[in-house]
């Protein structure tokens, strides 16, 4: 009894939380470009959950503000970024970093945006999983020494990641200025 009592508790708790994000995230979508809506699919906490093995600290790529967990959704490779605390992210960046990746999802040089899930107390994004996998992990080697790239490579990423950042501050109806 005490477990179905807790399971409705905790899908209550969801809808708010999903009902809430979503209706920020919305107003943030809309007024970020130009009046013109572009949805961005929805998972469940269920799914992420599942993908992460349940937020499990082997799944963690990088942490910072947020935690890049590398998972699996439909049988896809994934990165999920869980944002870990408001007072070091302020709550409306939450839904500006989601808005600002889907608009820049575009872009050759971006991690492609698959989807969010609202049902978190904080937005998560769901982002495909780099083909070559995440830089920090390339660098690293398999003795968790880190190993300089070669200069061509650091020059190819640098010019990529010039071109993305250019794109960022040109291409939108309102002005998008990167901070970190």
């Amino acid at each position: 009894m005490l477990c179905l009592f807790k399971r409705k508790k905790k899908k209550k708790e969801d809808e708010i939380h999903f009902q809430k994000n979503g209706s920020l995230l919305l107003e943030e979508l809309i007024a970020s470009s130009g009046g013109i809506y572009n949805p961005i699919p929805t998972f469940s906490s269920h799914q992420i959950l599942q993908a992460t093995n349940n937020l499990d600290w082997n799944s963690i790529i990088s942490e910072d503000r947020f935690v890049w967990y590398r998972g699996m959704i439909q049988n896809r490779a994934v990165l999920i970024k869980k944002y870990q605390d408001c007072s070091l992210f302020d709550a409306d960046n939450f839904y500006r970093d989601i808005t600002v990746s889907s608009l820049m999802s575009s872009h050759k040089n971006v991690l492609k945006i698959l989807g969010c899930c609202l049902e978190f107390q904080h937005p998560v994004l769901v982002c495909e999983y780099p083909e070559n996998g995440a830089l920090n992990c390339i660098k690293r080697a398999r003795d968790g020494a880190t190993r300089p790239f070669p200069w061509n490579a650091s020059w190819r990423i640098a010019k990529e990641i010039a071109e993305a950042v250019t794109y960022l501050h040109t291409e939108f109806p309102r002005t998008i200025i990167h901070r970190d």
